[in-house]
């Protein structure tokens, strides 16, 4: 920091000091508002493109869920064996998970 005999040596005043400070506050200040203004534009960008995301998310699912509907409809044996079969399998997985050895623990 320039002591005041610095100041007088460079030939600048306290005002003039003082002045450079408030232009540079001044600046940062209008740098944050930028920044922010920045932030929100990026915040809303994603928040169109996440509701975007779950428009289309939904949409999907309604054409999946039609589509099943006109399949069923079609062959009506084989989605229930279709779907007998996706049960065993599932059950067979939550069987092999709920059962796995455990190792024997010494240290308890």
């Amino acid at each position: 920091m320039p002591t005041l005999e610095k100041l007088k040596a460079t030939g600048e005043s306290v005002i003039d000091r003082v002045a450079e400070t408030g232009r540079h506050a001044e600046h940062l200040a209008h740098e944050a508002r930028v920044l922010k203004s920045c932030a929100s534009d990026l915040l809303e960008d994603g928040l169109h493109d996440a509701r975007r995301t779950v428009a289309r998310g939904m949409h999907d699912l309604e054409d999946f869920r039609d589509e099943a509907v006109v399949r069923v409809r079609r062959a009506p044996l084989a989605a229930v064996g279709l779907t007998f079969a996706a049960s065993l399998l599932l059950g067979r997985c939550v069987d092999w998970v709920g059962h796995r050895p455990r190792r024997a623990n010494s240290d308890i």
